[in-house]
């Protein structure tokens, strides 16, 4: 009994150890395992190529901290009204990028519900543990296509412990393949092929919060809609009014909202989201007025996309593929993956923490020699201290080095620019005729000024002109005989070569 005792007691000890333990690893392992890309925090943006009957549709939308926003919006018409061609889904997708400067956005192709075929199955349990290649394998006999012509992609939306219940979504491979190839050759790289109603219920799902509810979207002709169950499209609908009557219109929505509303989820009954397009004003009052089941009216609701107000004509399905693609946590379909789920990319948050730790470790390598190199400069400075008068000594001795250079620098460049007045004297004595003589000779700065006495004064210029030390000859007053002497008298300034002006 005792050792029964002890024991119970050993337990509740480690058990309430292991709680502790958890309580506490479990903050740092969210910190350790964080990564921006799943927290949206990381910046995306995205283009929505929407086909559509007579013309294309494309929408541009961003994620940047957690917010979305509508950046863009474009509608390319083509007559006829049929289905655009590859080649103009192609020159209105890359006519779009230009202009919308989305060169860097991730592009999804949004296909019409009429080229899409979706289909609900069930397959055994115990064929979850290779789900992929039994879908793959069981294709043709859930559609019309089998794994190697279709494009196509799955989600289980529930099991019941015996089966797994499919929503299958396919289209044919041979004819989508020449819009990829279009695309491809006009620089437009397809990441994604959705489907109109997959678009519709991310949007619904990001418009309203909610991950499971009925949506309804009403037109003029028509209406579609889905069942989302913990964000995954379930069931769909699409129907055309028979009756032109808003009651009987009102009765169908109504009768389409409660199927949708059956198919099978946890909690509490969903919510039901309706949604109007184009004049249906009469027939959404109708709908108000019977108020069945808690109904809310998307067009009503709180907008929660940035922009989503400002692009009243833009498609839900083309918008609500773009959010889907932005989202973490995707849930739409991908006709690309053909049922291969992607794989999730580890969080890097610790590896860039590891990272920063090593790159700290090789800083400390780095900047150990630096720091041991100042403690021996630092020593040195004391060392020069203690002889600070034998430093005076020293300093002393190069400042007067200083001042004998510059003494010596400034007398040759006096020299240099300055020539000497013998030279002068020299050049003239050779350049002047040996029956001319000079009375007076002047020379300040670049300026020389002659006064003397020659046969004839006008033979003296060329002389002058001639010299390479000198330039500007010129008599400096007119010239006059001297009878006493028989010869010219004259005063010739001019400047000399290569010296400056001071005053210019």
């Amino acid at each position: 009994m005792v050792r029964s005792i002890a024991l119970n007691r050993v337990v509740e000890a480690s058990s309430t150890m292991i709680t502790g333990l958890k309580k506490a690893v479990t903050p740092l392992w969210r910190i350790l395992t964080f990564s921006p890309a799943d927290e949206t925090i990381a910046p995306a943006s995205c283009l929505c190529v929407g086909i559509e009957q007579g013309g294309v549709a494309v929408t541009h939308a961003s994620r940047f901290l957690s917010r979305y926003h509508l950046k863009g919006y474009r509608k390319y018409d083509f007559s006829g009204g049929n289905y655009p061609k590859p080649g103009e889904v192609a020159s209105s997708a890359a006519h779009a990028v230009r202009e919308m400067r989305a060169g860097r956005a991730d592009i999804v192709l949004s296909l019409p519900k009429q080229w899409v075929v979706v289909k609900a199955a069930e397959l055994p349990v115990s064929a979850t543990e290779n789900l992929s290649a039994v879908v793959s394998y069981e294709l043709d006999r859930f559609t019309p296509f089998s794994a190697d012509e279709a494009l196509y992609d799955y989600r289980v939306v529930g099991e019941n412990g015996e089966k797994i219940s499919l929503l299958i979504a396919a289209a044919k491979a041979a004819q989508l393949n020449g819009y990829l190839s279009a695309l491809k050759e006009a620089g437009v790289r397809v990441a994604r092929v959705s489907f109109d109603l997959s678009g519709v219920s991310s949007l619904y799902r990001s418009l309203s919060g909610e991950d499971t509810f009925v949506f309804m979207e009403v037109g003029n002709e028509g209406f579609r809609g889905g069942a989302v169950v913990e964000g995954i499209l379930a069931k769909t609908v699409s129907s055309d009014f028979e009756r032109p009557e808003d009651n009987s219109r009102a009765a169908a929505v109504e009768e389409e909202m409660d199927s949708l509303a059956s198919v099978p989820g946890k909690g509490a009954p969903p919510k039901r989201l309706l949604s109007f397009r184009g004049s249906t004003a009469a027939l959404k009052e109708r709908l108000k007025q019977r108020g069945r089941g808690a109904v809310r009216i998307v067009d009503e609701m709180e907008k929660r996309i940035g922009g989503f107000g400002e692009f009243r004509e833009i498609p839900s399905a083309s918008a609500g593929a773009a959010m889907d693609m932005l989202m973490p946590d995707s849930r739409g379909f991908d006709l690309l993956r053909k049922g291969i789920a992607r794989r999730e990319h580890a969080p890097f948050a610790l590896t860039a923490l590891l990272l920063l730790v090593m790159t700290a470790l090789i800083g400390v390598y780095l900047l150990m020699p630096i720091k041991i190199e100042n403690r021996r400069l630092h020593e040195i400075e004391k060392q020069i201290a203690l002889r600070k008068k034998e430093v005076m000594a020293v300093e002393d001795l190069k400042r007067q080095i200083d001042a004998l250079q510059r003494e010596i620098a400034l007398v040759g460049t006096f020299r240099n620019e300055q020539p000497l007045s013998l030279n002068i004297l020299k050049e003239l004595t050779i350049i002047m005729p040996p029956t001319s003589w000079l009375t007076r000779v002047r020379i300040a700065g670049p300026q020389v000024n002659l006064e003397g006495y020659a046969p004839s004064a006008t033979v003296l210029i060329p002389k002058l002109e001639a010299s390479r030390s000198f330039r500007k000859v010129e008599f400096s007053s007119p010239t006059f005989r001297d009878a006493r002497q028989n010869m010219d008298r004259f005063q010739i300034k001019m400047e000399l070569e290569g010296v400056k002006n001071e005053k210019q």
